[in-house]
């Protein structure tokens, strides 16, 4: 069995294109950030790679990984 890359699709801390990606990566920068997601105050962990799309600072929300999903696949299919 043999596979094709056709494409190409990201969704990161560091951009949600490959180009953007790819940039960051050139430039040094690592994407890693303080949390802002929850207050990490009980944890040891202070920094993450988080994407900050959330709109309500500090909530989750349903389908925002299916949302990343469908935006990288999107993003793939037209490239």
């Amino acid at each position: 069995m043999s596979w094709d890359i056709v494409g190409m699709g990201a969704v990161t801390c560091l951009g949600d294109e490959p180009a953007a990606v790819h940039r960051a990566l050139c430039d040094g920068r690592t994407g890693v950030a303080p949390l802002r997601a929850f207050d990490s105050g009980l944890f040891r962990v202070k920094h993450a790679y988080e994407i900050d799309d959330r709109a309500v600072p500090g909530r989750d929300e349903p389908g925002r990984a299916t949302r990343w999903l469908r935006a990288a696949v999107a993003a793939a299919l037209a490239d």
